[in-house]
């Protein structure tokens, strides 16, 4: 590419990993959040449908991305489907009001799930990123053992 595009791109599918690899490192402590900061006055229902918006949210965040930089062929066509499914789920829900339990202002005898939903996310993210990175491994720095001949091992650790 003029201009150094390419250059541009292996900079900016590194910035994407490593915030990535930051996100799953804090995929533990989210998880800890939820368990801390479990909202209470919802009924169950309430909070699975929340769940499956907030889990629609997250993979809406990490899928396309993960589409467009990390995967080629079926992977990339399977993600970019995983997307679309998301953005339904997302959309359905933002419809239907499924993320009521986290709004600011919770009703007088339950807690607001606000913390409990972003947690949740972060969470849903992480494992999706780390996912992501272990089916694409192999793709993208395959590993070769090269098991050194007498010849050349002789010639690079010479016995004394």
């Amino acid at each position: 590419m003029p201009g150094g595009g390419t250059a541009k791109m292996i900079v900016l599918m590194a910035l994407v990993r490593r915030s990535g690899l930051f996100l799953v490192s804090y995929a533990p402590l989210a998880a800890m959040f939820v368990a801390a900061k479990w909202p209470t006055g919802w009924s169950s229902t309430e909070l699975a449908l929340l769940a499956m918006w907030v889990v629609g949210v997250a993979s809406l965040l990490v899928l396309p991305v993960a589409s467009a930089f990390f995967t080629r062929g079926r992977r990339k066509q399977a993600l970019a489907m995983a997307s679309l499914a998301a953005g339904a789920v997302t959309a359905v829900g933002a419809y239907l009001g499924w993320y009521e339990p986290a709004a600011w202002q919770a009703p007088a005898n339950a807690t607001h799930a606000t913390t409990a939903a972003i947690a949740f996310g972060l969470c849903i993210a992480g494992i999706e990123i780390a996912l992501v990175i272990l089916l694409n491994a192999r793709q993208t720095s395959q590993l070769y053992w090269r098991t050194p001949t007498p010849e050349t091992r002789a010639a690079r650790w010479p016995v004394i």
